[in-house]
């Protein structure tokens, strides 16, 4: 049977309290999950160190990577391929309170929904149950279900029915000196989404607790949903380039920022400068807004974006209406959620003529002759440029734009 291991790295949860999940996700796959998407059944195992298992989910205090402060827990695929899930335990507790972290509530004493009967005394298990159940449907963050309209959703069955939960109870015994000691509690777990959802011509049940009332809905959570298509790009000639690529590879694409406010129109306007009579010494192949792209330069010329013509010679550059300095919120505003959403469409288109994975690369990547995506201050880094760029910026949603651009560039359609 293939396993799941739940990791505790957090310092608000004894072993005795994830042992406890781990029983709690069992019955949680065994008897929901696996049944409702036609799964072999897997088992949830507890461990503070990861040990052998298919997949893990490390509970943590907080993620290492700062741009997904606030985010309660997410799951993406290490750099060895292997699907993995990361729930902030520390944040549950921020929010929700030390009754929510204690698995071991009173029955007597339990937590209700406001409005419901559900009984809610641990959120953590709402989390983990999330990521969870998509890790198992969606393990490495490629599956999307295309609507009737042509645009693509993500199938993380768990986003769409955010709204909804349920309860199960949970049975254990412990062994006294003389006897075992039954025990029960219950513990709340995400809805999520049956297969049904992504079929638009389904009659349903959409969702576990019936909560989903329709196909390709969100009035009952969220979901990354893409367009399919790129829209016509205009050419805008750059004056600074190089004919050619000198016989070379392209391996890299290199995210930039302009350095200019986010307003619409902004990828015409640089573009126009960088063609204009006095240009800068620079150019880029394409100009990204919220709105529109604009080519400046053809994919078979070198672009001068990167302070190194050998690193330009194997990259195609992507300029970003924008700033290096952004914080994590300028990054999530309207703007940029459109702007990634344009940039994301071509990266993958790209990607796939030129096979280049979704991977954000290391510098000991880049320095092996890796293919993949970097920004400007890693080829700074890696060619050590004296003074160099530091754009895209600290900030930049690395993490969800390679997702982005891998579900539109390796798609696995629910057929």
């Amino acid at each position: 049977m293939k396993t799941v291991c739940l990791v505790n790295q957090s310092t608000k949860l004894k072993s005795e309290y994830v042992t406890q999940l781990a029983l709690g996700m069992t019955k949680f796959v065994q008897e929901d999950v696996c049944p409702a998407w036609g799964l072999e059944p897997w088992q949830v195992i507890a461990d503070h160190v990861p040990g052998k298992a298919d997949m893990f989910i490390y509970l943590v205090d907080e993620f290492a990577d700062k741009t997904l402060t606030g985010i309660l827990g997410y799951h993406a695929v290490s750099s060895t391929n292997q699907p993995v899930g990361f729930v902030n335990v520390a944040l549950c507790y921020s929010i929700f309170g030390d009754t929510h972290i204690n698995p071991i509530g009173s029955p007597t004493e339990p937590y209700y929904f406001p409005g419901t009967d559900i009984i809610s005394p641990f959120s953590v298990s709402e989390v983990i149950s999330h990521e969870l159940a998509e890790m198992l449907i969606n393990p490495i963050v490629n599956r999307f279900a295309q609507s009737t309209d042509k645009k693509f959703w993500s199938m993380e069955i768990a986003d769409p029915s955010d709204n909804f939960r349920y309860a199960k109870r949970i049975d254990w015994k412990t062994q006294l000196v003389n006897r075992l000691v039954n025990h029960y509690r219950y513990m709340t777990f995400q809805d999520f989404v049956y297969p049904a959802f992504y079929e638009s011509q389904s009659v349903g049940p959409y969702s576990h607790t019936g909560g989903v009332k329709k196909p390709f809905n969100l009035d009952g959570g969220y979901e990354n949903i893409i367009g399919a298509k790129l829209a016509p790009i205009d050419f805008i000639q750059a004056k600074n380039f190089s004919p050619g690529r000198g016989n070379r590879k392209i391996r890299l694409i290199a995210w930039h920022t302009m350095e200019a406010r986010e307003t619409t129109g902004k990828a015409l306007q640089v573009a126009r400068w960088f063609q204009g009579k006095t240009p800068p010494k620079a150019s880029a192949h394409y100009m990204v807004d919220n709105k529109k792209i604009i080519q400046t330069v053809r994919e078979k010329d070198t672009a001068w974006s990167l302070g190194n013509f050998y690193y330009n010679q194997i990259s195609i550059n992507f300029e970003l209406a924008g700033y290096a300095s952004q914080s994590i919120g300028q990054w999530s505003d309207q703007y940029s959620i459109a702007e990634l959403e344009l940039a994301a469409k071509l990266a993958a288109d790209i990607g796939r003529r030129y096979n280049i994975p979704p991977v954000h690369l290391t510098i000991p990547q880049i320095l092996a002759g890796h293919s993949g995506h970097v920004g400007h201050a890693d080829i700074t880094k890696a060619a050590k440029i004296y003074g160099g760029h530091t754009d895209p910026g600290k900030y930049f949603p690395w993490n969800s734009l390679m997702k982005k651009v891998s579900i539109l560039q390796n798609p696995v359609i629910l057929k």
